[in-house]
């Protein structure tokens, strides 16, 4: 494991939170109706608890959506856009962050409770930062991560799958983390878990997360919840970083208006433990 990286995990392991507002979790019945007509979202997902339909999701989309890193988010960012444009199309794909929107609305609209994760790191010229979904399990009343990048979820070595925050917690302690069996990248089953694994670290200085989750909400600047440690100043690591991307790469609209959100005000924080909290269909 990358130790520096480890070394800001241990030395910001205590969270702050500025509001007890918890993130709002939506079904939209005509983009639910939709998705199901299109794609038979209910078959593909099967029986069981909310994991194992979330799992068969997740897999659902990392087989039929190439992950493209280079995407440019140029799309309206929500579920049945996405799917229209790149579902089944070998020469193209979308990024981290669309993945995670298709899987997050595609489990909302089996009423099941779902995010968008932004997993952030600590250096504000760090360009690159991944994005992940977490759903509520509600056999065992807590949440876990799916990746649909890399179509995984990461346990403890006893089958037990890990929330964000969990995995966090290993890394600060040493312990070992297991990537799901059915890890994968574009078909490619034969990876670097180590790379991997250090990717992950590097991105879980803080997290981010819309504060509400329902279809269509991430192609608006909306209110972000903060997820980050005490002494750890977002606002200004977000505005710094953006800044940087806008003198290395120039002035996108995207990074602009990016930008003109993130200098408004500093957005509220939430504690773990409140971020981790039941999650309920609204």
């Amino acid at each position: 494991m990358n130790q520096q990286w480890i070394h800001y995990l241990q030395k910001y392991s205590i969270f702050r939170a500025t509001t007890a507002n918890p993130i709002a979790y939506h079904r939209d019945p005509v983009s639910s109706q939709e998705l199901e007509s299109r794609y038979s979202l209910e078959q593909i997902a099967g029986n069981g608890d909310a994991f194992s339909k979330s799992l068969r999701l997740m897999q659902w989309i990392s087989h039929s959506i190439r992950h493209n890193g280079a995407y440019g988010n140029g799309d309206s960012q929500d579920a049945l856009t996405l799917l229209s444009r790149y579902y089944h199309k070998k020469q193209s794909g979308i990024n981290c962050l669309a993945l995670s929107i298709v899987l997050t609305e595609c489990c909302l609209a089996l009423s099941i409770p779902a995010r968008v994760v932004y997993m952030m790191p600590y250096d504000t010229k760090d360009i690159d930062n991944h994005v992940v979904v977490e759903i509520y399990w509600d056999t065992f009343k807590r949440w876990v991560m799916l990746d649909p990048t890399y179509c995984c979820y990461i346990h403890d070595g006893k089958g037990t799958a890990l929330s964000l925050m969990e995995i966090r917690s290993k890394f600060c302690c040493g312990h070992e983390i297991f990537f799901s069996d059915t890890i994968q990248y574009n078909g490619e089953n034969k990876l670097d878990l180590v790379d991997i694994q250090n990717y992950y670290i590097k991105n879980l200085f803080f997290l981010r997360c819309r504060s509400h989750q329902i279809f269509g909400e991430h192609r608006q600047y909306g209110e972000m919840i903060e997820i980050a440690p005490d002494g750890f100043d977002v606002h200004t690591r977000m505005v710094e970083n953006l800044k940087y991307r806008i003198a290395e790469f120039g002035s996108f609209p995207i990074l602009t208006q990016w930008l003109a959100y993130e200098m408004q005000s500093e957005n509220p924080h939430l504690s773990p433990a409140q971020f981790y909290e039941s999650g309920h269909i609204l």
